[in-house]
């Protein structure tokens, strides 16, 4: 969810099985400059390790690059994931 944005072009999710190198899976497309509330989705569907990491870029139409924390999951495997804030 955001709660506004400025300039922003798209989200581009990235997975990592080591937390270094990481990889582009998707991305959603974002609302430009908005002051008002957007949620967003992603469903890793490709996903087989237990042990995982993600991160965000948001890019701007200007093309710059905005990574967020880096987050580490595990578990059985049930792909559930909520990133905030971005």
């Amino acid at each position: 969810i955001t709660e506004s944005e400025f300039n922003n072009d798209y989200f581009v999710v990235e997975r990592s099985s080591d937390g270094k190198t990481f990889t582009s899976i998707g991305s959603v497309k974002g609302n430009g400059t908005t002051q008002s509330q957007h949620q967003y989705a992603f469903l890793d569907k490709t996903s087989s390790n237990k042990e995982v990491y993600y991160r965000l870029a948001q890019v701007d139409k200007d093309g710059t690059v905005h990574y967020s924390y880096i987050i580490f999951l595990t578990g059985d495997g049930t792909p559930t994931l909520n990133v905030y804030p971005n």
